[in-house]
Parts: C-alpha cells; structure tokens; sequence
C-alpha cells in the first residue's frame, strides 16, 4: 500500500476513511487518529493523507525508505497480482501501469510496465486486438512481472493484496 501511496497510483484521498477504520479496530497511533480526522469537514487533501500516513508508517515501525526500483516492483506486483485475482479487470490494471509510466516518467524499470502501459491504448481505443486476446495478453505480462518481482520480495500474500482495494 505505501508503494501505491508513494508512487501517486493509490488515491490518498482514501486514506482517511482507511484510517478511521483502523482506529475504530482499536490501532492506537497519534498520526493514524489524525489521518482519520482530515476529512471530517471537507474532503482531505491528497498531501496532507501522504504526510500522515508517512508518520503513521514511522509510528509502527514500517520500512519507508524504500529505493525507488523496490517501490516501483512491490506496486508493480500488488497491481499484476490484483489483476491476476480478478480484484479489478484486466483493462483497468491496463490504466494503472498507464498511470505508473506517467508517474515514471515513461522509464520503467522492468519491461512489463511497458507492455501493460501500452495495452491501454487498445483497450480505450478498441483497436487492435480482441477483449479476450488482451486479456491473454494482460496476464502474461502480470505473470512475468511477479515472476521477477517475487523473487526478490517474496511472494505476495493474497488477502493482503485483496486488502488494498480500498485506495481505488
């Protein structure tokens, strides 16, 4: 989740609903309470979720200096492992590593977020190939991405990837 958060893929506007949900499960944090309180009287601005949630990660104790090509994998495979569970379509993982090139500046450290980036283009201009060929094609990019990502972060835990759906 902070890779999604991180990278601007993840929508930080739903961090403080997350947040209050936590909160109310008994997760006892000062930055976590107030992540929950950002969006009581308007909607929470998007950088002032991120600043929270990074102190949150620092309260618990998470990891948050990730390198760059590691925050890129790990978002990388929760977006391939989604897709490949049928948490969201195909076509609109296709939009998220379209997002992620944008994000990366078009320079994309493993060539599957090329391939799914340029999926997008036939799947909103419904040129090219068929819904189910791009399909097929989809999840052999997915695939071959967790493949490579896998091997250096460990296989990701499917609850945990379910669990995510709420940043989209």
């Amino acid at each position: 989740m902070q890779a999604l958060i991180r990278l601007r893929i993840g929508d930080a506007r739903n961090l403080p609903n997350l947040a209050a949900q936590y909160v109310a499960f008994g997760i006892n944090s000062d930055a976590l309470i107030d992540l929950a309180g950002l969006d009581l009287r308007h909607p929470a601005d998007p950088f002032d979720a991120r600043d929270k949630y990074a102190e949150f990660l620092v309260d618990v104790g998470q990891e948050t200096d990730l390198d760059d090509d590691s925050q890129v994998g790990l978002a990388s495979a929760l977006l391939a492992k989604r897709s490949l569970l049928r948490l969201e379509p195909p076509g609109q993982t296709s939009q998220r590593f379209y997002t992620l090139a944008v994000a990366l500046n078009y320079e994309w450290p493993l060539e599957e977020i090329g391939e799914l980036y340029a999926l997008d283009d036939e799947w909103q201009g419904g040129w090219g190939r068929t819904p189910d060929q791009l399909e097929v094609a989809a999840d052999a990019a997915c695939k071959s991405l967790l493949a490579k990502v896998e091997r250096s972060t460990g296989v990701l835990d499917n609850s945990a990837v379910a669990r995510i759906d709420r940043l989209f």
